[in-house]
């Protein structure tokens, strides 16, 4: 057999026996207050949708005092929703007050539409009477960050957190005008990727095998030139159903704010969304 299958198989080994000594290792932690630490490591999978999109892009000339305003789902026919994703989501207490937490998702929503008339975005871009238009707007995510557990019983959680937000968030929209055999294309395109600092707050209260909590982030982001802030309250419960399973449902309200000026130009992308997130949701 290769030597390098034979080292892939010994590592395989390795991590199961780790994974299969983990929940014995959490359970045997020792108690704090009279209290023992029921959750040493916690992972939520399930899915995620953003509904009710509204996205807007402003860009003025300052210099010539004129600009315009584009709705991207009205005037662009861009989707409301993502559609269902895949969310994970999770945590590893290292004591009772501190702990690592991390969220990773993956969204986009796309859009097709014919202009009825000429749209010139403050000189910047310019969408022209009878041009068909395609919008796309990705964002992927994954946060990483630290919490601390300033108030953690059988009953009562509360926690501040601090972390990077490693993301990539891009903006396209491409307008094709087809005059004879030429066809012209333009197009408004940014970008933005990280990591960037994020801030939190938690909390939670668990009567018997339920929980109720109410999370709150604010992350500063990045589009290109343009540079703000996202945030994020989510209100959810959870139900104990098993001895160290269960589920979880959240309710989310969101607001991103990006803003430019620049060389006589300022510009501002507006969005907000609710969403909601349905989960399994293991602990050891």
């Amino acid at each position: 057999m290769d030597f390098g299958v034979k080292r892939t198989m010994a590592g395989a080994r390795i991590a199961l026996c780790g994974l299969c000594t983990l929940p014995s290792m959490a359970l045997a932690q020792p108690e704090y207050d009279g209290y023992a630490i029921p959750d040493r490591f916690s992972l939520g999978l399930g899915v995620y949708e953003q509904t009710d999109h509204r996205t807007q892009i402003n860009l003025e000339d300052t210099e010539l005092g004129i600009g315009a305003n584009i709705d991207l789902e009205d005037d662009l026919n861009v989707e409301e929703d993502t559609g269902r994703v895949f969310r994970l989501d999770g945590y590893y207490r290292f004591s009772r007050a501190h702990r690592i937490e991390w969220t990773w998702y993956s969204t986009q929503r796309s859009g097709r539409a014919e202009i009825l008339e000429t749209v010139d975005i403050g000189g910047v871009v310019e969408v022209r009477f009878g041009a068909r238009v395609e919008s796309l707007i990705e964002y992927g995510v994954f946060k990483l960050g630290y919490a601390w557990s300033f108030i953690n019983t059988e009953s009562w959680e509360a926690n501040l957190g601090i972390g990077a937000n490693f993301y990539r968030d891009r903006v396209q929209v491409t307008a094709r005008t087809f005059s004879g055999l030429d066809t012209e294309v333009r197009r408004f395109e940014e970008e933005g990727d990280g990591p960037l600092p994020a801030a939190s707050f938690g909390l939670r209260y668990m009567p018997g095998r339920w929980a109720l909590y109410w999370d709150y982030d604010v992350v500063s982001t990045e589009l290109g030139e343009f540079s703000g802030r996202l945030r994020e309250s989510t209100i959810g419960v959870e139900h104990n159903t098993w001895e160290h399973a269960g589920f979880g449902l959240g309710v989310i309200n969101s607001a991103d704010f990006v803003e430019t000026e620049d060389n006589g130009t300022e510009g501002e992308f507006d969005s907000e969304y609710r969403g909601w997130r349905l989960y399994l949701k293991t602990w050891f």
